[in-house]
């Protein structure tokens, strides 16, 4: 297992926290920066008396290390596997207005009504007739490419500078006077970040005993997997990749002896779970066969 499947198992499970999240009432923390989460393993005397198995020391840094590098890459606008995840097309500024020039029917097919992980250099913010604010990319053209932003992310406005680097989740809007014009857009690090904060509520919750999503209970294992393989004196807060055996953690056997002791020690995970991790297929998509 290398460390690209093990982003998509990561971000598999925070696809499944999307699934099941209800759009938030209230703004959102439009600041254009990623914030760092931590997991923290629940201690000893909060689990309920029936959990007898404790999380492996390494788990915890190995987690957060994963979730503050995939999602400030999401955040930067990078193509990584949460995009694929959400089915976002991944675009700069440049690359949708040079779409559109080339073909503008071509340019409709892939952002028209399409989720978009949208980047690129502030050219500067402006407002529509409604007064809700857009933020301007540069793309080449002197009107640039406009992201309107949504209702719960306009305090992002008064946060921006020109020059820039910025990355939305965006609808896509078609050309409107020549323009490329994108919709309902909200800073990418605050959306990755809300999901990764289910995340960790679920790994918590797993923790404890608690029934959690098939994902999160998968990619628990996996971590707690490569974290068993790990020495507890290597420090993994900022990464381990050189100490990490993921061939070994991903075996099958490894993985199964691993959900008996969970399972025996008051963790819960289903039958289905636990075929998806000991099968022969070491991908994502297994789940699914």
């Amino acid at each position: 297992m290398n460390r690209r499947l093990l982003s998509l198992w990561f971000l598999l499970a925070l696809g499944a926290c999307a699934q099941r999240e209800a759009p938030p009432h209230a703004p959102i923390d439009a600041t254009p920066r990623v914030p760092m989460l931590e997991f923290q393993a629940p201690s000893v005397d909060a689990i309920a008396s029936p959990v007898r198995y404790t999380l492996d020391r390494q788990f915890t840094p190995l987690v957060n290390f994963y979730l503050d590098d995939e999602v400030a890459a999401f955040g930067r606008g990078e193509d990584t596997a949460i995009g694929e995840l959400f089915k976002l097309v991944t675009a700069t500024a440049e690359q949708v207005r040079s779409v559109y020039a080339k073909d503008a029917a071509a340019g409709d097919q892939r952002f028209l009504g399409r989720q978009v992980l949208l980047s690129g250099s502030v050219l500067g913010v402006s407002k529509g007739d409604d007064k809700i604010p857009y933020v301007v990319f540069r793309d080449g053209v002197l009107l640039g490419t406009k992201a309107r932003l949504a209702p719960d992310s306009v305090a992002v406005a008064a946060t921006v500078t020109k020059d820039q680097e910025l990355a939305f989740v965006c609808t896509g809007r078609g050309l409107v006077a020549r323009t490329p014009l994108f919709d309902d857009c909200r800073p990418a690090a605050a959306v990755a970040q809300r999901q990764a904060r289910m995340l960790v509520s679920e790994f918590a919750g797993f923790a404890r005993g608690q029934s959690v999503s098939p994902e999160a209970t998968e990619l628990a294992v996996r971590f707690e997997s490569l974290a068993r393989a790990v020495d507890d004196r290597v420090d993994c807060s900022s990464g381990c990749e050189g100490r990490l055996n993921h061939r070994h953690a991903a075996q099958a056997t490894t993985l199964g002896a691993i959900v008996q002791a969970m399972r025996a020690g008051g963790l819960r995970i289903d039958t289905a779970t636990e075929r998806a991790l000991t099968q022969a297929s070491s991908g994502p998509a297994a789940r699914g066969s």
